[in-house]
Order: structure tokens, then C-alpha cells, then sequence
């Protein structure tokens, strides 16, 4: 639990660094969903999707290597869902054209991709439903239900 909890600590610190939240940008707050989203409390909502992309392009990415390519479509049309999902709210928050709200989110897409492709590097897809890959699998499914929610 100490690597998840550090390899989410990285993601806030790149969601730092990547710029403040604008007043126009809509936030997350931990208590609009469950707990596994809470270290993005005061982040801005559509960091949730963007991390998600990520994760979702390079599960596409694995399962594609593996020669597992309804998975790897699957992944992948999960992503791109994320990818809109983000790059939509960012351009409701912060008034931009589609490449200008993409280009803020690809910092954000590209560490969480990394980051999951170093976890299916050396854990690869559990199947008994534990380890790092699972954990953010149910981020995910957490982060997108809430963005879903709480999204206006």
C-alpha cells in the first residue's frame, strides 16, 4: 500500500507542478467521492480523467503486446473516453480550443501512463483482482463515476 500511496503522491506533485488551478476550474473535493480519490482533493476535477487516460493507454499498450486485442481495444476506447472526458472540462473551466486543452492535459496523461506502464512492467495484470494495476483500475472506475457526478 506504501508504493500506491507514493506513486499518488507523485501524480498530485505533477498535478502541482503542471500549474495552480484557475478560479474558473471546477475542483475535486474529497468528499464528492470515495476515498481512494482523496489525495486529488483540491485538485482540479479533470486531473481524475487525465491520470485515467494514462492508465487506460498503456493497458492498451500491455494487452496489445500480449497479443490480447479486444482487451487492448477496450483499453483504449477507455482512454480516449478519459481523454475527451478531461480535455472537455478544461476547455468549460478555462475557455480553451480543443489543442489548447489538450496540450494542459498531456503532462498529466503522460506521467500516468508511465507510471502504470512501470507497474505492468513488473507486476503485469493480476488476475486474483490485488496489486498496483487493481488498485488503479478501481481508481478509475472511482474517478469516472465521480467526475460523472459531480461534473458541471
Amino acid at each position: 500500500m506504501k508504493s500506491l500511496r507514493t506513486l499518488a503522491c507523485a501524480l498530485v506533485a505533477l498535478a502541482v507542478a503542471a500549474g495552480p488551478a484557475l478560479a474558473t476550474e471546477q475542483l475535486f473535493h474529497k468528499a464528492d467521492g470515495p476515498e481512494i480519490l482523496s489525495d486529488f482533493d483540491g485538485k482540479p476535477l479533470w486531473q481524475l480523467q487525465a491520470v485515467c487516460a494514462g492508465f487506460h493507454g498503456a493497458t492498451a499498450n500491455y494487452y496489445q503486446r500480449n497479443g490480447e486485442a479486444a482487451k487492448a481495444s477496450a483499453s483504449e476506447a477507455a482512454g480516449v473516453a478519459a481523454l475527451n472526458d478531461a480535455v472537455a472540462k478544461i476547455r468549460r473551466d478555462r475557455n480553451l480550443d480543443d489543442a489548447a486543452a489538450t496540450k494542459v492535459a498531456e503532462p498529466i496523461v503522460t506521467v500516468g501512463g508511465r507510471a502504470i506502464a512501470e507497474i505492468l512492467r513488473t507486476d503485469g495484470v493480476p488476475s486474483n483482482g490485488s496489486g498496483r494495476w487493481n488498485y488503479w483500475r478501481s481508481f478509475c472506475i472511482d474517478a469516472k463515476a465521480t467526475f460523472n457526478k459531480v461534473s458541471n
